[in-house]
């Protein structure tokens, strides 16, 4: 992707702050947290918009505020708690062993967690050097992500990963001074995570991802290369796993795009075996109008080898981008239409909705006639590698943490593998309907309900029946 296209990983502040309650979060860490403070205010307020009302528990007073049901921390229903834990920092408190300040938080937690019965997220920052706290340490990590439900837990590995080296995190000098270990740019990272897990608490769920073809399920465009000449490279079958594990929890997955229906059916059926998401996981397509088939253009456009060629509005003569025509090529480049129809042909919220495309252009229209109405955008890179690694970041594509005990994500019911079914039957309903209120006579709208009558001389098996 070339420089000044990078698609943004952050929401815009209108997605969160809305319609929202302020969010009230207690914020408690084992080391002095002095820090991270002005970066998580500034995540949390000035890049996200997310309205919260932060607390801080006081330093040293982690074991106390979590067994205490009264503190700030016990209190805090309806809000989410944050933890940062180093184990390390446990054998600063008057105890004979770390397993022994260890056990009596994890003790404390559990009882708090159950309690409130709101979220809490626990940060394990990366130590000052690999391996401090060894073993013991690595068990007690084990049994703080053994409580589950709402307990969720970021470890120093992801940490890591996020800060790169060693020198760019840790500050050994603030740590000996004033037990303030992190430096500036690790404070970002964490209040980064911590932002992140309240936008995926508060942000509405999001129920039907409109996918774009050309370039995000597939690599080419079926308009130009035909359903055998796109690519169906790793990259691309990832991204259709990805969507694919979400409909099979009860999303639903439709596809939006520039190219002739017929196009994007051919590639559906043609390459099924090849394939991860198939015709059965979609609800609906919407899709540019076959130009072909309307007067005045088979002279424009001869019929070539391929049975459904694509017509770009652009290269048409302007008397074509006039009168009965105008409509037809406007919806050809106009995908925030699409989604507010299927908003309203599925009968679902549009903050529901999440459009994901690679076009600069179709996400710009959708932010602006779409995205104020609550519709999520999410702008892939080109770059087919790049696609994974960006879906990972996104925060649009966010869901909300497990509330299973065991903290992993909940087995589909039978409503959750029905729902793509059902709301494809509404869709193909209201297309019918829509069809015939727009026929042109009586004989075109009895004609369109398709039925056949068979008159024939009455047998013994029908016999009962007919008496």
């Amino acid at each position: 992707m070339s420089s000044g296209e990078e698609p943004p990983l952050l929401p815009t502040p209108s997605t969160f702050s809305d319609g929202l309650a302020p969010t009230r979060i207690v914020v408690a860490c084992t080391f002095d947290p002095l820090g991270l403070q002005g970066p998580l205010h500034v995540w949390l307020h000035s890049l996200t918009g997310l309205r919260c009302e932060i607390s801080w528990v006081g330093y040293g007073m982690v074991l106390d505020a979590v067994a205490d049901a009264s503190s700030a921390w016990g209190s805090n229903d309806g809000g989410l708690n944050v933890l940062l834990l180093r184990w390390c920092d446990m054998r600063r408190a008057n105890y004979s062993a770390l397993e022994d300040a260890a056990a009596l938080l994890l003790e404390a937690l559990r009882a708090s967690i159950a309690r409130r019965g709101a979220p809490t997220l626990v940060l394990l920052p990366p130590p000052a050097a690999d391996g401090d706290g060894g073993e013991a340490a690595t068990a007690l990590t084990a049994e703080l992500r053994a409580i589950g439900g709402a307990c969720v837990v970021v470890d120093s590995g992801e940490l890591r990963g996020a800060l790169g080296s060693l020198r760019r995190f840790h500050s050994p000098f603030l740590d000996q001074v004033a037990h303030s270990p992190y430096s500036p740019e690790a404070c970002s990272v964490f209040a980064a995570s911590i932002s992140r897990e309240v936008a995926r608490w508060r942000a509405p769920r999001k129920k039907v991802y409109c996918l774009d073809c050309d370039n995000t399920l597939w690599g080419g465009a079926v308009g130009e290369l035909g359903p055998h000449g796109v690519a169906l490279s790793d990259a691309f079958l990832a991204v259709q796993r990805r969507f694919v594990e979400r409909q099979r929890r009860g999303a639903l997955l439709c596809l939006v795009s520039r190219n002739v229906e017929e196009d994007v059916r051919a590639v559906l059926r043609e390459r099924r075996d090849e394939l991860l998401l198939r015709d059965e996981h979609v609800v609906a397509i919407r899709a540019a109008p076959d130009m072909r088939k309307s007067s005045g253009l088979a002279e424009i456009y001869p019929r070539s080898t391929r049975d459904h060629p694509r017509c770009p509005s652009s290269s048409l003569p302007s008397r074509y981008l006039q009168g009965p025509l105008a409509g037809a090529f406007s919806e050809l480049s106009c995908r925030s239409a699409a989604v507010l129809d299927l908003a309203a042909t599925l009968c679902l919220d549009t903050a529901a909705f999440t459009f994901v495309d690679d076009s600069p252009l179709e996400c710009a229209d959708v932010a602006a006639r779409a995205a104020p109405r609550g519709v999520a955008v999410v702008h892939v890179p080109r770059e087919p590698e790049a696609i994974a690694a960006y879906l990972d970041a996104c925060w649009a594509l966010d869901e909300p943490p497990p509330a299973t005990s065991t903290g992993g994500p909940a087995a589909p019911t039978a409503e959750d593998l029905a729902r793509t079914a059902l709301y494809r039957q509404l869709d193909e309903r209201k297309s019918f309907v829509s069809s015939a209120a727009a026929a042109s006579s009586m004989d075109a709208f009895a004609a369109s309900f398709n039925l056949r009558v068979d008159i024939g001389f009455l047998d013994e098996e029908g016999a009962e029946r007919g008496a």
